[in-house]
């Protein structure tokens, strides 16, 4: 099992920073939100201790 890494964290931030702001703008009042809240997730990933739980990384940024 790959544990998550900054890189990977880095890749993921990349790859789906986007998608994730659009649908969080969908679904909140203004944009800045959405960006705060889009940015938190992918530190949230940056933060768990026991990365070796998450077998998904892309599946938590849904």
């Amino acid at each position: 099992m790959q544990k998550i890494g900054k890189e990977q964290v880095v890749g993921l931030f990349t790859e789906h920073r986007e998608r994730l702001h659009r649908y969080l703008r969908s679904r909140l009042a203004n944009d800045a939100d959405a960006q705060e809240l889009a940015q938190e997730a992918f530190l949230r990933l940056l933060r768990i201790s026991r990365t070796e739980l998450i077998k998904h990384p892309q599946a938590y940024l849904k």
